[in-house]
């Protein structure tokens, strides 16, 4: 899994210039996230990646590395999209950690289910439907590869 938005630099991955310059405009004024909205979810759409969890391939996520972006983008991407869930992410500095927030579509009984189940699959909070991994490659590690999904050999 190449994560979105990322790339290798000295002393890690880090976000790139585009993700957080969108997501540092979003934040300067609340009241421009609403007309930067529409911009944002299309950025998003164009740099997400969709994948299966190796623990439920039935399961379809759209994943991005937004750091910064709230519950509007999330519900606004999973209301669009053709995923279950979208998981999105961000890498803190070392120890390197990776945070994931996952969104359904508003009003998605199903998918606010299935967001609450996997975030306790990896012991985050049911509340906000998140959780922690210790690092980028655990985070690499959540998703089926091409070959576990065609029944192929699985990695597990």
């Amino acid at each position: 899994l190449k994560p979105s938005g990322f790339k290798p630099g000295a002393g890690g991955v880090r976000p790139s210039c585009c993700a957080s310059a969108v997501a540092m405009e979003a934040s300067e004024d609340a009241s421009s996230q609403g007309r930067l909205l529409p911009a944002l979810v299309k950025y998003a759409e164009n740099t997400l990646d969709v994948r299966h969890l190796r623990l439920r391939p039935e399961l379809r996520f759209g994943v991005l590395n937004y750091p910064g972006m709230g519950a509007e983008v999330g519900e606004e991407l999973a209301e669009q999209l053709d995923v279950d869930l979208v998981c999105i992410f961000q890498v803190e500095p070392p120890p390197s950690r990776v945070h994931c927030r996952l969104y359904t579509a508003p009003g998605s009984d199903g998918g606010a289910n299935a967001a609450v189940e996997v975030a306790s699959l990896f012991g985050g909070s049911a509340d906000e439907a998140s959780f922690v991994l210790p690092s980028l490659q655990a985070f690499q590690h959540l998703w089926a590869g091409e070959a576990e999904l065609r029944g192929g050999d699985s990695m597990h």
